[in-house]
């Protein structure tokens, strides 16, 4: 009987490592390729946006949202872009979910795209507090969601011509799934699981741990089943977000006893991380690695689409990825923010990229062939660069501070904590700060969890005051004229206080993000309480 091999768990491990040394051969042409590609596609990006917007329209003619917005006139009008932008609406999530998300997840279909909708990523709610439903199409998780983590790659390896990146095993870590709310069908999950299930059959060789752990619900059994699957793996690269993925290389030290994942991973090179920033855990990850053999790559993903990718070493911003099937358009923020408060539309305020200033903030806007129509992501972002597109994303719409008329950002923050960690020799590992509104004691405070506390938490706050003001201006004027704003309070919270404030709401943490920012004080209340 004669033998035939077959791509199984069994497969010879010699032939695996030929299969994987040959695709990282191929991967080395496919950069060269990309480069080329992108010197191309790159510089036409005001048209390809406009094609693509002709795309959209012209393919969602017969679907509800079409018929009710008239797109058939649009065509006919040329589909210009004032036309669109004066007579098409802009949503939130709430307003899409009411009109019309509801009722793809009872399984109707043709409502805002003529492709089915098969799955829904379910997000923690980042700014919300019930969770959301992305309706997604195998055509764009195809076109997008996976073909941009493919892009980040290829950067890479153009970067690394030498590296061997596709000659091992990159670990994903990766959510679940949850019955549908309304047929309890199996159609929802987190996106990385999502992407996990739709990723093409042969990249998943290249890929651990496989589907069944990923489908764990208990974290800590999730855990230790990825540190035994991976054991005698030959382990290149990992991905996932920063605070999933500290957690797991700890456990894989705690599990051998060593102190550095290099004792362990000897050619472990990438770290892919998005959803959240990652410059604050930095430290964190070189106490666990030798940090000069390893690159972190970031990018700009959400269950609504993968928009942007790192592409040199040590860049601090991204390459907006333009030809992955979304429409962009961006609304300055301020403008946002004012039409918001006074109930204005926002129809007219959103601009082409073609329109955008460098070092602006701006409220992302997007269109895609899986349906979203005008839909603002909730992300503030600005532009590095216009020749290609480069963004920094730097905080959310809802993520920020005007109780003063001061406008304090996440970028702000941000900038101010590594400031003051820079000079007081600490390390913060997460925090959330409120603002006071009292009369009495109007100010900000702070609740912050230290991985390294500073020596005198009155000198932390002080310097934490004085660089918040040199990162914002606005903060720094409020702070001086006769406002009554007092210095910033900070309250140090015991290890593990966010995770157990994430407890109290029945999450585990690491589907749900820390609300960094808010104009009022209710999470510092509730954190006060667990200090």
């Amino acid at each position: 009987m004669g033998s035939s091999h077959t791509l199984s768990d069994d497969y010879p491990r010699k032939h695996m490592n030929v299969m994987r040394k040959s695709i990282n051969s191929i991967a080395k042409f496919a950069s060269t390729l990309l480069q080329y590609l992108n010197q191309t596609s790159l510089k036409n990006v005001e048209q390809q946006q406009y094609h693509l917007l002709q795309h959209l329209i012209q393919t969602a003619t017969t679907t509800e949202f079409g018929k009710l917005h008239h797109f058939d006139d649009l065509l006919n009008e040329g589909c210009k872009y004032q036309t669109f932008q004066t007579t098409i609406p802009i949503s939130h999530y709430e307003d899409f979910y009411e009109q019309r998300i509801e009722r793809m997840l009872k399984g109707e279909q043709q409502l805002t795209t003529p492709h089915d909708i098969s799955m829904f990523a379910r997000t923690g709610g980042t700014t919300s507090k019930k969770e959301k439903y992305i309706p997604l199409t195998k055509q764009f998780l195809h076109k997008n969601q996976l073909s941009g983590p493919l892009s980040l790659l290829l950067f890479y390896q153009k970067e690394h011509p030498h590296s061997n990146l596709f000659a091992g095993k990159t670990i994903t870590i990766s959510g679940g799934f949850f019955p549908n709310p309304f047929t309890n069908a199996e159609n929802v999950g987190f996106i990385s699981w999502i992407l996990q299930r739709f990723t093409p059959w042969l990249m998943k060789y290249f890929k651990t741990p496989p589907e069944t752990i990923s489908l764990i619900t208990d974290r800590d059994e999730k855990v230790q089943a990825m540190v035994q699957q991976t054991k005698g793996e030959h382990i290149t690269g990992m991905a996932g977000i920063p605070l999933r993925c500290s957690h797991l290389l700890k456990e894989v030290l705690k599990a051998t006893g060593k102190t550095n994942i290099h004792e362990v991973r000897p050619h472990f090179e990438v770290l892919r991380t998005g959803g959240t920033r990652f410059e604050p855990y930095r430290a964190e990850f070189d106490a666990l690695w030798d940090k000069e053999k390893v690159q972190v790559r970031q990018s700009y993903n959400a269950s609504e689409g993968f928009f942007a990718v790192q592409m040199e070493d040590n860049a601090d911003d991204m390459l907006l990825l333009t030809h992955h099937w979304i429409f962009y358009e961006c609304i300055p923020l301020t403008a946002y923010h004012t039409a918001m408060a006074l109930q204005q539309p926002l129809e007219p305020l959103a601009l082409p990229l073609s329109n955008v200033k460098l070092g602006e903030e701006y409220v992302l806007v997007i269109s895609t062939s899986a349906g979203l129509r005008r839909y603002v992501v909730g992300d503030t972002i600005r532009f590095t660069a216009t020749s290609p597109y480069k963004i920094q994303v730097t905080g959310r719409t809802k993520f920020f501070i005007d109780a003063f008329n001061e406008h304090t950002l996440l970028d702000h923050t941000e900038k101010a904590i590594k400031l003051t960690e820079e000079t007081l020799s600490c390390k913060v590992k997460e925090y959330s700060v409120g603002a006071n509104v009292d009369e009495k004691a109007r100010r900000y405070e702070w609740v912050i969890e230290f991985s390294q506390a500073p020596e005198d938490l009155a000198v932390f706050e002080e310097v934490l005051d004085h660089n918040l003001q040199q990162t914002n201006d606005n903060y720094r004027a409020k702070r001086l004229e006769n406002w009554g704003i007092q210095r910033n309070r900070v309250y140090q919270g015991k290890e593990g206080i966010f995770k157990d404030w994430f407890a109290q709401k029945g999450s585990s943490g690491w589907q749900s993000k820390v609300p960094k920012l808010s104009t009022t004080m209710i999470v510092i209340d509730e954190l006060k309480k667990l200090l």
